[in-house]
C-alpha cells in the first residue's frame, strides 16, 4: 500500500493541473527527501506556472545543496515571472553565498515584480554591500520598485539627496501616492502575517503591483500555504506612506550632514 508521500508523488503526473498543484503544495509539508527529485522534475518540465510555483515553494523546505542549481536556473530563466519571484524568496530563505548572489542577480530581472521581491529581500538582509546597485535602480521604470529601493537605502543607512529627490518626484503623482497608501492599508489588514520570506514577497505582489485575476488568485493560494507552514512572529512596524517616507529621508540626510 502506498504511503501519503508516494501517493502525492504519483499525483504529480496527473493530467489535471489542479491535482498536480495540490500535490506539489502538500509534498513540501511532509519534508520527506523522496519528494525532492519528483518536485525538481516538475519544476523542470511541468507546463503549468501554478504547479511550478508550488514546486518551488515546497523545495524551499529542503537543503540548498539538494535543490539550489535548478532553483537558480528557474530564478533566472523561468518564463513565468511568478516562478522567478517565488524563487527569490526561497533563495533568500535558503541563504548562503549562492542564495545571496541569486537575490542580487534578480535586481536585473525583466519583470518589476521580481525586482521588487529582490529589493525586499536585500532590505531584510540589511546588506550595505549592494547599496551601489540599489542607487542605480532609483531610475527603475516601475514606481513601486523605486519606492522600495528608497526604503531599502534608508534601512541600510545609505540614504542621500538622490533618495530625497526620487521621493519628491514620486510624490508629485497622485496615483503613486494612492498606490503606496494601499500598501499601508494591506499591511494593516494582514498584520498577523507569518514569517517574512514568503509572506512579504506575496504581499508586495498583491499590493503595489497590478496583476491579472489569474495571477492574483495564484498568489493568494500560495500565500495561504505559506501562512500554514510557518509560525507567528511579533508584529513589525507598518510601512510608511510616501509623505512619511519623504520626511524620514530628509531627516536622515540632514542628520548625516551634521555628523
Amino acid at each position: 500500500m502506498q504511503d501519503k508521500v508516494e501517493e502525492l508523488i504519483g499525483q504529480l503526473s496527473d493530467p489535471d493541473a489542479e491535482v498536480r498543484a495540490t500535490a506539489a503544495r502538500r509534498l513540501g509539508g511532509h519534508e520527506d527527501e523522496r519528494a525532492v527529485g519528483p518536485l525538481l522534475d516538475v519544476l523542470e518540465s511541468d507546463p503549468s506556472p501554478k504547479v511550478r510555483c508550488f514546486a518551488v515553494l515546497s523545495l524551499g523546505d529542503f537543503e540548498w545543496n539538494k535543490t539550489g542549481e535548478i532553483l537558480l536556473r528557474h530564478l533566472r530563466e523561468d518564463p513565468f515571472e511568478g516562478v522567478r519571484w517565488i524563487s527569490v524568496t526561497v533563495a533568500e530563505r535558503l541563504g548562503g553565498a549562492e542564495g545571496a548572489r541569486a537575490v542580487v542577480d534578480a535586481l536585473d530581472d525583466r519583470h518589476h515584480m521580481v525586482r521588487y521581491a529582490a529589493v525586499s529581500a536585500i532590505k531584510r538582509r540589511k546588506d550595505p554591500i549592494v547599496a551601489g546597485k540599489l542607487f542605480e535602480m532609483l531610475d527603475d521604470d516601475n514606481s513601486s520598485v523605486r519606492i522600495n529601493v528608497c526604503e531599502a537605502l534608508m534601512e541600510l543607512g545609505a540614504a542621500d539627496d538622490r533618495v530625497v529627490q526620487t521621493l519628491m518626484e514620486l510624490s508629485a503623482y497622485p496615483d503613486v501616492v494612492q498606490a503606496r497608501d494601499s500598501v499601508v492599508g494591506w499591511h494593516q489588514a494582514w498584520k498577523d502575517m507569518r514569517r517574512h520570506p514568503e509572506s512579504a514577497g506575496m504581499i508586495a505582489f498583491m499590493q503595489g503591483i497590478p496583476v491579472n485575476e489569474k495571477g492574483s488568485g495564484v498568489a493568494r493560494e500560495i500565500l495561504e500555504e505559506a501562512r500554514e507552514k510557518v509560525g507567528d512572529v511579533p508584529d513589525c512596524e507598518p510601512p510608511l506612506t510616501l509623505p512619511q517616507m519623504l520626511e524620514k529621508a530628509r531627516r536622515l540626510v540632514a542628520d548625516e550632514g551634521h555628523d
